[in-house]
């Protein structure tokens, strides 16, 4: 401000909002101060002030000077002079100031739009709440007031009038208590045109010298439209990882919207009714990429480490479904309030892709404690690979996408492993898996000279076992049929070794033939005379590279049954050679009587041929 001539300081009144509101009957003091360029306060000058209105003059006061460079009069609004706000110009021969005086309720007021941001805008069809504080110059009005409110057209009609109502004590929009306020909704019509619109607030309230009204204005624009918008996201996000949200906006017709200011808002899934109190305070703005064709932000998830407005909230309160809501605007006032996106936050603290623990380890990721200089602990986060070397490690509670111990001895307990080609890789090391789970890998371990314990271990689509191919074992006999044999069993492997030999269930003796890392070869006596007949299950606890596995191979014993079989068969060729004879016997007494009953007959044919000669010789004498 440059002021050629006198310089005029207005120091009263003070208008409001940065003062009360003056009332009727309320005289109020107007005090200049009136100096000369170089310093020197003016004295004995004649100094006016006018309240203008509407371009009309409704006083005109004449200061009086009270000390040298200070002028002053007390000024009152009487009825039925209009209640509102009036120009307050001060003149003296030289120069001009001015401000403004304020009467009437005095209304703290807003607009709470579909986006909340720097410029509130709304589409026809979309609800608008009004809300406005009364207070008169006296402070009553609060719950006494009449409120009114309309949506005024670029041309100055009213489109909307509604009635505006004390708020209840209770939060609206699950963010704003607006008890105390009155408010209303208020739908644009489908007919406006693109533009901006005034929203203007009017109160009436009774007081002891009269009816005191008020006025507020405020202002957002209304587009012909809303946009569309995709946004694409990882499913699944960890606490403290960085996410990338890709936010394709387009216009009705299809066209890329690449221009305007877009804003990400991700919050927990129970406080999507904040989002657009929270967009203020956390939101993410969006850049726009014209390689992909889509509104690109970063976002860090909280954790316990991070989290702006969330930090130090814990693992579990910060876990579970999250929301992201796009909003804005395009360049030519089209809004975007987008549905909730959801992703799923695990509970688990993101360390990383990669981390390395061995024993001269000097700084350490958080959330990794060391017991000693070669033991560590690990709880409750998440890492891509875990690298440990010539340490001892406890993991609990945990999600680790691949684990490789060299040289270390690691207890594994209630964790998740997956989401890699191989979950545990072991070198020379002792592992204790338990209550764990394996998924989605393709080999779930690759063990090499190690000793890997397994106790309540799931595993979930996992293709093979081992990249170790499992061990083998070869019988060379199936079925005894002998009263003693030596039944010998050749094992195939990598990294043998033999932990445990049952037959039955029972522990057996056994004896090693020979040996090597890759072939072992025993032998187990089997007294089939003594043992009864039947399957004999050989169970074969066997560690391969570390990894334990259990064959099993079947021997049947038929001794017993081959030998009752070989008893029977003698049996019955006695009977048969006893039954050879009887027959031969009872053939020769039928012979015998043949021939006797044959020579009797003859005798008898030859007494009766020697009776008939006889005869026949008398006779012929």
């Amino acid at each position: 401000e440059v002021d050629i001539g006198e310089s005029i300081g207005i120091l009263e009144p003070v208008p409001f909002p940065y003062a009360l509101s003056l009332g009727y009957n309320e005289p109020f003091n107007i005090t200049v101060t009136v100096y000369y360029p170089n310093g020197t306060p003016v004295v004995d000058q004649t100094v006016s002030a006018y309240l203008v209105k509407d371009g009309s003059i409704y006083a005109n006061l004449t200061l009086l000077m009270v000390k040298p460079g200070i002028y002053t009069t007390t000024y009152a609004l009487l009825p039925p002079l209009p209640q509102g706000t009036y120009i307050l110009e001060i003149s003296s021969q030289y120069g001009e100031a001015y401000t403004y005086i304020y009467f009437g309720d005095m209304i703290f007021g807003g607009i709470i739009t579909p986006v909340y941001d720097y410029l509130p805008s709304a589409s026809p069809g979309n609800n608008i709440t009004i809300f406005a504080e009364v207070l008169t110059p006296q402070f009553t009005g609060v719950f006494t007031s009449q409120v009114f409110a309309s949506l005024i057209s670029p041309k100055g009609k009213p489109i909307v009038n509604i009635t505006l109502k004390p708020a209840p004590d209770i939060v609206l929009f699950g963010v704003f208590n607006l008890f105390f306020t009155y408010y209303g909704n208020l739908t644009v019509p489908n007919d406006v045109k693109p533009g901006f619109y005034n929203v203007i607030v009017y109160s009436e309230t009774n007081s002891s010298l009269g009816v005191i009204t008020g006025k507020f204005v405020t202002s957002l624009y209304i587009s012909n439209y809303s946009l569309n918008v995709t946004v694409k996201v990882n499913p699944i996000a960890y606490e403290g990882q960085w996410l990338k949200i890709y936010a394709n906006i387009t216009y009705p017709n299809g066209t890329e919207v690449t221009e305007g200011s877009f804003t990400a808002t991700i919050m927990p899934a129970s406080l999507e009714s904040e989002a657009l109190v929270l967009g203020l305070e956390i939101g993410i703005p969006l850049q726009y990429n014209s390689t992909l064709n889509e509104w690109v932000g970063e976002f860090q998830v909280p954790s316990e480490l991070q989290g702006s407005i969330y930090q130090g909230n814990t693992i579990s309160w910060l876990s579970g479904p999250w929301a992201i809501f796009i909003s804005g605007s395009a360049k030519s006032g089209q809004i975007l309030f987008s549905n909730a996106t959801y992703f799923y936050v695990e509970p688990y603290t993101y360390l990383g892709s990669k981390v390395n623990l061995n024993q001269n380890a000097r700084s350490l990721p958080p959330l990794i404690a060391k017991v000693n200089k070669t033991t560590y602990v690990i709880s409750n986060v998440y890492i891509g690979n875990l690298t440990v070397k010539g340490v001892t490690l406890e993991l609990l509670n945990s999600r680790i996408g691949s684990i490789t111990a060299i040289d270390s001895k690691v207890i594994i307990k209630d964790n998740e492993i997956g989401g890699s080609y191989i979950g545990i890789v072991s070198i020379n090391s002792t592992l204790t898996i338990l209550n764990s789970i394996i998924s989605n890998v393709i080999y779930a371990f690759d063990q090499i000279n190690s000793n890997i314990t397994l106790i309540n271990v799931n595993f979930k689509n996992v293709s093979e076992m081992s990249k170790v191919p499992p061990p083998t074992v070869t019988i060379n006999v199936t079925n005894i049929t002998i009263p003693e044999a030596v039944i010998q069993f050749t094992i195939f492997g990598e990294g043998l070794r033999i932990i445990n030999v049952l037959m039955n269930g029972k522990p057996v003796h056994y004896f090693l033939t020979s040996g090597t890392e890759n072939e072992i070869i025993i032998d187990i006596p089997f007294n089939a005379s003594i043992l009864p007949d039947g399957v004999y299950a050989f169970v074969f606890e066997i560690s391969n590279g570390g990894l334990v596995y259990n064959e099993t191979k079947d021997v049947i014993n038929t001794y017993h049954q081959i030998l009752s079989n070989e008893q029977v068969s003698v049996l019955k060729n006695e009977v048969s050679l006893l039954n050879a004879s009887v027959s031969l016997e009872r053939s020769e007494v039928i012979s015998y009587k043949s021939a006797f009953y044959i020579s009797s007959a003859l005798a008898v044919i030859a007494i009766i041929i020697g009776v008939l000669g006889v005869i026949f010789i008398i006779r012929k004498r």
